[in-house]
C-alpha cells in the first residue's frame, strides 16, 4: 500500500545498484551475478565469487551456532558446540593454523578461563580450576558420549596478577573412567601413574 517498491507477481531486473536504506523483507530468491557484493553502509561487504562468498570490513559474529559439513550440530559427551566440523574424510574434518612472519612467533590455540560469569570481565580463577581441556570421545555403539583420552590443563598453589601456576595431566580410561596416566606439576616435576616402560637398546639413564 505505502511500499516505495511492490512486485505482486513477477520478477524485477536491475543492472545497476539497488540501495536501501531501510529494512527489507523478501519472501522469494534473491538472486545475484557472480561478483555481486552487498555493502553494509560501506564498512562491511559480503561478495559473491564462484564457489565463495567473501566478507571484508569487519568482524563475522554468530549468536548461536556454527556447523561445518554437516546439516546441523551433532552432541559430544552430552554437549552440542556452538562451533563443529562434521565430515567423512581428512580434509573435511581437519583444521590448520598457519603463520607467515619474519619472526620467532608460531600459531597458537588459546583457552581463557575466568571465574567471571560476564564475557570480558575479570575475576581470578581459584586452585583446582580447569583452564582448557582437550577431550577425545569414541562412538561405543550407543552415542558419542564415552570418553577414551583427555589433555587437561589445570591450576594449582597461589594465584594472583601474574601468576597462575599450572599443571597438565594426560589421562587415559581403561573402562570408561577417565584417570591421570602423566601429571606435570608447576614445580615441574612428573608423576606416571603406571610403569615406564623404556625400549631400545640403551644406554638408559635416569638422574641429573
Amino acid at each position: 500500500a505505502n511500499a516505495a517498491l511492490y512486485v505482486a507477481a513477477g520478477a524485477v531486473d536491475f543492472k545497476g545498484t539497488l540501495a536501501v536504506t531501510g529494512n527489507t523483507t523478501l519472501s522469494a530468491n534473491l538472486l545475484m551475478g557472480s561478483g555481486g557484493v552487498i555493502d553494509f553502509n560501506s564498512d562491511v561487504t559480503l561478495t559473491h565469487s564462484t564457489d565463495k562468498l567473501t566478507v571484508a570490513g569487519g568482524d563475522l559474529v554468530l549468536d548461536t551456532g556454527c556447523v561445518i559439513g554437516y546439516t546441523g550440530p551433532l552432541s559430544a559427551g552430552g554437549t552440542t558446540a556452538a562451533f563443529e566440523v562434521l565430515g567423512t574424510a581428512n580434509s573435511d574434518t581437519s583444521g590448520t593454523f598457519g603463520r607467515w612472519s619474519n619472526d620467532v612467533s608460531a600459531p597458537a590455540i588459546r583457552f581463557v578461563k575466568s571465574r567471571n560469569t560476564g564475557i570480558g570481565s575479570k575475576t581470578a580463577v581459584t586452585t583446582g580450576d580447569e583452564l582448557g581441556n582437550i577431550l577425545a570421545f569414541g562412538d561405543d555403539g550407543t552415542d558419542y558420549h564415552t570418553l577414551s583420552s583427555a589433555i587437561i590443563f589445570d591450576t594449582e598453589g597461589t594465584i594472583g596478577t601474574g601468576q597462575v601456576p599450572g599443571i597438565i595431566k594426560l589421562q587415559v580410561a581403561a573402562a570408561g573412567t577417565l584417570a591421570d596416566a602423566l601429571t606435570i606439576d608447576s614445580s615441574k616435576d612428573v608423576t606416571i601413574a603406571g610403569d615406564l616402560v623404556v625400549s631400545g637398546t640403551g644406554p638408559h639413564a635416569i638422574g641429573r
